[in-house]
């Protein structure tokens, strides 16, 4: 409908300017504004006509989530800097003056030399082992980061299309209430009681109201929500969600695939290398005991009757002079390796734990849908087509008919949200063993 107004639009500004040859700026000008904003208004309704799909969501969080970034970017710093330790500093290069009043006033020497720290071999080694763990860690924290924004945006997913349902079934709610006071209205007989049924009805008809308020809300904070997760403006327009067939239940995981998990997971991973990385700082602290080599060359050129000398020097630290300075580094770096150790330990509890809780959860979400789906459901549906066949008669018909068909509704809403329930379940089981990239 859009393109065709748009395409009349071009068509009559063609016309127009094939009546008029030498329009003024001002119109050329106006022409211009109303056919960026067309343009814009298009784009924008474009998108919101469409169908939301799950995939397109992945999608938009992979390439634009600003979080899912930094988690990159900082992976690359860390990269990067496993180049800033190395074996040997650069050397120091020294000019000297030396004169009789000043240094630069009747010259009695001038001098230049260079010196080289060699630090003990290990100390580097060490050292730059350390930031490689740390950049490893950083990879599998960026994994880690991965998976919880895809689950988070396809839960989030998820229930968008749980309250845009409830949406559609709170007004088919209110439509039966709508109803039934007609036939309240049309019942044959007049008392008291039908009198209290009519208002109480119509009381849950204003109850029913507020409560699609209220999920009208839910929709539009889920679709910031879901706008945000996808690096765009929480109040651009989304499209309704699409979402059509049950995802099938996984088998029950076995042992080995358990100790798979535990081998390949992100949160394992990135424990066992914050672990190696402590332990590399624990063995670069050790080796601080140990002494660094200076060595040095010095050319003396002198402006008096003494002839030019060279100097060669060597030095050697002595740490172990005074060593509780790297004691303390010691003691600390061994109690962060502790801590490290202990950190793998819970992490690999917490994933076993975490794969028997949720597929424990999602079966049992999976055997309550089809016990809805198969029983429950139909079951209501038949009553509810042999209640719009009920002739309000009496007062028992009116709340059979009534009872029936509202019913019906609330297990629909109840299948709703135990459907959303099982797609978020099976959603946090996969993440568990799936990679930022599926």
């Amino acid at each position: 409908m859009t393109k065709d107004f748009v395409t009349l639009f071009l068509v009559a500004r063609n016309r127009g300017m094939s009546r008029h040859l030498k329009p003024t700026l001002s119109l050329r000008f106006s022409l211009r504004i109303l056919t960026i904003n067309l343009c814009l208004v298009i784009q924008n309704n474009a998108f919101s006509q469409e169908n939301l799909v799950l995939d397109y969501v992945v999608e938009e969080l992979r390439k634009n989530n600003p979080e899912l970034q930094s988690y990159r970017s900082q992976e690359r710093a860390e990269t990067a800097n496993i180049g800033t330790e190395v074996y040997l500093p650069p050397p120091t290069f020294t000019l000297g003056s030396m004169g009789e009043q000043n240094p630069f006033s009747m010259k009695m020497e001038e001098s230049i030399g260079v010196t080289q720290m060699i630090p003990f071999p290990s100390k580097a080694f060490r050292k730059r082992e350390a930031l490689k763990a740390q950049a490893k860690a950083a990879r599998a924290a960026t994994s880690t980061a991965g998976r919880r924004l895809l689950a988070e945006s396809k839960k989030t997913f998820f229930d968008y299309w749980r309250f845009a349902r409830t949406e559609e079934l709170l007004k088919e709610n209110l439509g039966i209430l709508r109803e039934h006071v007609k036939r309240i209205r049309s019942a044959p007989f007049r008392n008291q009681l039908m009198q209290a049924h009519l208002l109480s009805v119509q009381s849950d008809e204003d109850l029913a109201q507020n409560e699609l308020y209220a999920t009208n809300q839910e929709v539009e904070t889920i679709k910031a929500t879901l706008n945000a997760l996808m690096g765009r403006d929480p109040s651009l327009p989304l499209a309704r969600p699409i979402y059509q067939n049950l995802s099938q239940l996984p088998v029950a995981p076995s042992k080995e695939k358990i100790d798979q998990l535990v081998a390949s997971h992100p949160n394992a991973r990135q424990r066992f290398f914050e672990q190696k990385s402590m332990e590399s700082s624990l063995s670069a602290s050790r080796s601080d005991y140990l002494p660094d080599l200076m060595v040095g060359y010095r050319y003396n050129k002198r402006h008096d009757n003494t002839p030019n000398n060279h100097e060669l020097m060597l030095g050697i630290t002595m740490p172990f002079a005074f060593p509780w300075q790297v004691n303390a580094r010691v003691e600390t770096a061994r109690h962060r390796a502790e801590a490290a150790r202990h950190l793998n330990s819970k992490e690999i509890y917490d994933l076993k734990l975490q794969v028997l809780k949720s597929y424990s959860q999602l079966t049992s979400f999976h055997s309550q849908l089809l016990q809805l789906e198969k029983k429950i459901l139909p079951q209501a549906q038949k009553r509810q087509h042999i209640a719009h066949g009920i002739a309000p008669t009496d007062f028992e018909s009116l709340m059979e008919h009534r009872d029936a068909l509202e019913s019906y509704v609330d297990l629909k809403l109840k299948h709703t949200e135990l459907r959303a329930n099982y797609e978020k379940a099976l959603v946090d089981y996969q993440t568990l063993f799936e990679s930022e990239e599926q």
